[in-house]
């Protein structure tokens, strides 16, 4: 069982199963990722966006997913400026979880200095993790969250991620797949 990994409404910028709705889909271990965002007017900043400070999810909190252990967990990399990105550590800082049953969890892009627990902690849903960032290969501070089969970060197969009690578009769904355009957030 898992929930959505943040609290408030966070915007689907990339999810699904088709490339048109998420490029990750051409890729065998993201093929069902989704990447996370806070719009507020229809825009994921305030002013230019220059400044990470001005994305509305920037230093959020990110929130476990489901219970399990943490397997990974880098904290050191630096946030990237507005227009670069680090190729060389694609994830950036992130956090996996082995959810059992073969299936890890990654959360990447994460704030560098934010992680609150580190490799070997057991966490339980809706505990935190860290707080979004943009470190590693990534274009403006979102959240990237993925299910895999491999305990190996962007290595396996990418499985399908249902996420439950949720609201979707201000709707109550029971259990669901995230889908570019949809604004979710976790239904207490």
């Amino acid at each position: 069982k898992l929930r959505v990994p943040f609290d408030g409404e966070w915007y689907v910028v990339g999810g699904g199963r088709t490339i048109s709705q998420n490029y990750h889909a051409a890729s065998r271990a993201q093929r069902f990722a989704m990447d996370l965002l806070v719009r507020r007017d229809g825009a994921s900043h305030r002013g230019d966006g220059k400044s990470l400070e001005d994305y509305f999810c920037y230093g959020l909190p990110v929130l476990a997913p489901g219970a399990g252990r943490v397997i990974a967990a880098v904290d050191s990399l630096p946030d990237q400026k507005i227009g670069e990105s680090d190729r060389t550590h694609p994830a950036g800082n992130h956090v996996m979880i082995d959810l059992g049953h073969d299936e890890y969890v990654v959360l990447a892009h994460l704030q560098p200095g934010s992680l609150a627990v580190a490799v070997g902690d057991v966490v339980k849903p809706g505990q935190l993790l860290g707080r979004c960032g943009n470190s590693g290969n990534t274009s403006e501070p979102h959240l990237h969250v993925h299910l895999q089969n491999s305990p190996k970060p962007l290595e396996g197969d990418g499985l399908p991620a249902f996420f439950e009690g949720v609201l979707v578009d201000g709707r109550r769904v029971k259990r669901t797949e995230l889908v570019r355009g949809a604004t979710v957030a976790h239904a207490k």
